[in-house]
């Protein structure tokens, strides 16, 4: 008989089973797990529904309840709890929360057909061996059994052969005590192609690596760490609580705009361009085209988040990535590769392309959408490319991270790039947010969406603190110990390579020099390494934290 699986579903739960499963997850978990987001995972893991507004309407009642009739001598358990009760609201309507209803409900249904499926497999292959034996056991044989012909091939048991030997399975345990650099490249060796080791493509890496993964993304510093000052956190937290248009017009009149301090003209620009959007609800239209949404909506509501950083120039609209150009230029890449357009790019005179997006409406087809996300992969390779080859020491590529977004419609999506030493490039996921139709039941992920522009803006701008801390470290060396300056006496861009006999002659005249210049590297990258290490946004009033849920929650 088929195995029948059991499934508990979140609609038919009685309050009482949904108050041991909080009461179990609180006693289970540190308390700085104590989060509505994470404890709403656990609850949908634990009870199946495939309706995100119902579930969250059962969740938040029970919830509520829940924290109302909890009690704890403890005043840090007594702070969490008056701070999840607080924003449980806010916390569902974001868009985490739906992106976590979502995986939570594909995992659940793998899980239930895949258990299904292996049932049905395993009966089926039971009935095969019983009937076999019944037909082999059916009566005993009077004729002797005839010898196997030798040209009967069908007959044989001999095992298949295979012409090329079998890569030998990798495990966890191969790769667990490795170094960070030499863990990334056997896993790109066994799993992934081109040196390309593309976390953001869905069942790549097998799931009995998904610890190691998980470190890996921790030490990459995968997810977009969300950071304002506490003016903007202020703002930001009064968004996500307005009831209406006039609420939000208000807000957005009350924000200083002279003298010009922090994103607050941008969060202005912002806020009174949603009013406008809203009133008008022109957004409930999902038949706009691109060039509708660059201009209506894309520039007010990204672009500005740059406009008056001095740092970047925007080009905006078909302009081509200068990325391309520069490698030509160095003779890194075929000099007939075609030159890549993009509908974004912000350029900074001394470095580049800091950043690129492309753009599709909503009606887009999913291959285009993917098309402009693997031209964003290329590019980002290509930027590591030429920061590899013009920064002082191939080790200082460590510190470096390239990012890109893709918007789709109403959402951003965020990408990250990352290269090791060795050369193997590390793709990811950095963040996800939309832009609501309208602001009824939708202003916290309203908020979350500005949120993120925001951080994203913070985290570019400490992308180019770290050019420039590697390139300016490099010259004040040079000035404090009168050194040339790394390029000059290890070029070897005036010389052809000596014939065999005069090889050792060579060695032993430029021993000293080789010293100094180990010496050199020692320091440099010593103290490139300690500004890194203290570049922290807390040092210019900056609040940070890794999720939506800690930011309201601070």
């Amino acid at each position: 008989m088929t195995e029948v699986i059991d499934v508990d579903l979140l609609v038919e739960a009685g309050e009482a089973e949904l108050f041991e499963s909080y009461k179990m997850y609180l006693n289970n978990n540190h308390i700085k797990d104590w989060k509505v987001l994470k404890i709403f995972q656990h609850t949908i893991q634990k009870f199946y529904s495939d309706d995100f507004t119902q579930a969250v309407g059962s969740f938040k009642n029970s919830f509520k309840k829940f924290l109302n009739d909890y009690n704890s001598p403890d005043k840090r358990q007594k702070l969490a709890v008056e701070n999840m009760r607080n924003n449980v609201g806010a916390v569902l309507a974001s868009k985490p929360a739906q992106v976590a209803f979502e995986k939570g409900k594909r995992s659940e249904l793998e899980k239930l057909y895949g258990a299904h499926v292996k049932n049905s497999v395993y009966q089926d292959k039971i009935t095969f061996i019983d009937s076999t034996n019944i037909e082999n056991n059916a009566g005993p044989s009077t004729s002797k059994s005839q010898p196997v012909p030798s040209n009967n091939k069908r007959a044989i048991s001999k095992p298949n052969t295979r012409s090329k030997k079998k890569t030998k399975r990798i495990e966890v345990r191969d790769i667990k005590h490795l170094p960070f650099d030499q863990k990334i490249h056997t896993l790109v060796n066994n799993f992934c192609s081109n040196n390309i080791l593309n976390l953001a493509s869905p069942g790549l890496i097998p799931e009995r690596f998904k610890v190691e993964i998980n470190k890996i993304k921790k030490r990459l510093q995968i997810v977009l760490p969300l950071a304002v000052n506490e003016q903007e956190r202020q703002l930001l937290i009064r968004l996500s609580n307005t009831k209406s248009l006039e609420d939000i017009e208000a807000l957005a009149k009350s924000i200083p705009l002279v003298p010009q301090t922090g994103n607050f003209i941008f969060l202005s620009i912002a806020l009174t361009k949603l009013v406008a959007l809203w009133q008008s609800e022109v957004l409930l239209n999902h038949d706009h085209k691109e060039a509708w949404l660059q201009m209506q909506l894309y520039g007010d509501l990204l672009d500005s988040a740059f406009l008056f950083d001095k740092n970047y120039s925007i080009k905006r609209s078909e302009c081509h990535a200068s990325t391309i150009k520069y490698l030509k230029k160095m003779k890194k890449i075929d000099g007939t590769e075609k030159d890549c357009r993009v509908d974004l790019i912000l350029f900074n005179h001394g470095y580049g392309d800091m950043f690129t997006c492309e753009d599709k409406c909503e009606s887009a087809m999913p291959g285009a959408v993917q098309n402009d996300i693997e031209k964003g992969n290329k590019l980002r390779e290509k930027r590591l490319l030429y920061l590899k080859s013009i920064i002082p020491y191939k080790s200082n590529i460590n510190h470096i991270e390239v990012l890109s977004a893709q918007f789709h419609g109403l959402t951003l999506t965020i990408y990250g790039s990352k290269m090791t030493e060795s050369g193997d490039i590390i793709h990811y996921q950095k963040a996800n947010a939309s832009i609501p139709t309208s602001p009824f039941n939708h202003l916290p992920q309203a908020a979350h969406y500005l949120l993120t522009v925001l951080s994203l803006q913070r985290n570019i701008a400490i992308n180019l603190k770290k050019l420039e801390i590697i390139f300016e470290t490099c010259l004040k060396d040079t000035v404090e110990y009168l050194t040339a300056p790394i390029g000059v006496t290890s070029s070897n861009l005036f010389f052809r390579e000596d014939s065999p006999g005069s090889e050792c002659s060579w060695c032993e005249s430029n021993t000293s020099d080789e010293l100094e210049l180990e010496e050199q590297e020692r320091r440099i990258m010593e103290c490139i390494d300690q500004q890194i290490k203290n570049l922290d946004n807390n040092d210019e009033g900056f609040l940070t934290a890794n999720d939506w849920e800690s930011f309201i929650a601070e």
